[in-house]
């Protein structure tokens, strides 16, 4: 017999919708790098040019939410440690 209670219903919908987003980012990073390239100017490059000829934004973003998301996590857990 299947339990419905709130929390399972919580880490099923955190599921599917964490998918949906996994499957939304994998495809605009793929439309990201298959779309033309820029012509080079003629400036000197920059890290930032640089990085952004190199990686899709969508990568960008998501390396950088990985970071913050791992920043978070461990700042909360230090906040309200397990209760074992």
């Amino acid at each position: 017999m299947l339990q419905y209670n709130v929390l399972q219903n919580q880490w099923l919908m955190l599921a599917l919708f964490g998918g949906a987003a996994l499957v939304l980012v994998s495809v605009l990073g793929y439309l990201a790098m298959w779309r033309a390239r820029e012509p080079e100017a003629d400036q000197q490059p920059s890290f930032g040019r640089w990085l952004r000829s190199y990686l899709p934004w969508v990568l960008v973003l998501s390396y950088g939410g990985t970071v913050v998301d791992a920043v978070v996590y461990v700042l909360l857990r230090a906040h309200t440690p397990a209760n074992w």
